[in-house]
């Protein structure tokens, strides 16, 4: 039996707590267990689908050849705007780097600088090229099966 100090007042007491012992695995199931059934708001049919599966292969199409286009857009668009950015901002990154922490970290940054500016441009003209995409194809969608 364990005991906790309880206060009371100005003085500490020991109160007996007591609790049921449950072997790791079978605890780590009973939290998975209770924490789906209250989160979980999907139909059996939902559950059955793995991610990779949708209602029609056009859809799927549709998707994929977005992606790659998107990729491939992101890709020359970080080719072309790493350079020019990197050579913008990197006398302000290594200054500000070497000002506050030291003459040695400026190297070490200019190249993190590079790698987080591409990161960024490829994200940003990912992000962009996708959603452009898939407005466009939404766009002709509607003015080809608009009923009017």
């Amino acid at each position: 039996m364990l005991f906790y100090l309880c206060k009371n007042g100005s003085t500490f007491s020991a109160l007996p707590l007591s609790f049921q012992l449950i072997p790791p695995n079978e605890g780590l199931a009973r939290r998975k267990t209770r924490s789906s059934e209250l989160t979980d708001t999907t139909s059996a049919e939902e559950r059955d689908m793995t991610p990779n599966q949708s209602n029609s292969g056009a859809s799927g199409m549709f998707s994929g050849g977005v992606r790659i286009i998107a990729e491939t857009a992101a890709a020359i668009a970080a080719f072309f705007g790493t350079g020019p950015l990197y050579s913008a901002t990197i006398d302000f990154v290594e200054n500000y780097a070497n000002s506050q922490y030291g003459h040695t970290a400026g190297d070490f940054i200019g190249f993190v600088w590079g790698i987080a500016c591409g990161a960024l441009i490829f994200g940003t003209a990912r992000m962009t090229a996708g959603a452009a995409l898939t407005a466009a194809g939404a766009a002709i969608a509607v003015r080809i099966f608009a009923p009017y």
